[in-house]
């Protein structure tokens, strides 16, 4: 049977979050995650990277992505 962990979000809060800690390299910080189940795409902030010691390409990808809207009328 497969354990449950509940994450608290509140209403007012715009989407749900749980707090990580990122380590790359000998750099480690703690940041503040998407909880998205249904995504297909996992995106590390430009930022956060640099933080971690990160080193970018520096030619630029370009992806294409689709969303689909749900209207909840």
């Amino acid at each position: 049977m497969a354990s449950t962990v509940e994450f608290p979000f509140n209403d007012d809060e715009a989407l749900p979050t749980i707090p990580i800690i990122l380590s790359y390299a000998d750099s480690s910080i703690s940041a503040n995650a998407l909880l998205d189940t249904g995504s297909t795409v996992n995106v590390l902030p430009y930022d956060i990277g640099l933080q971690l010691g990160a080193i970018w390409d520096t030619k630029p990808s370009l992806i294409s992505l689709c969303m689909f809207i749900n209207s909840m009328t």
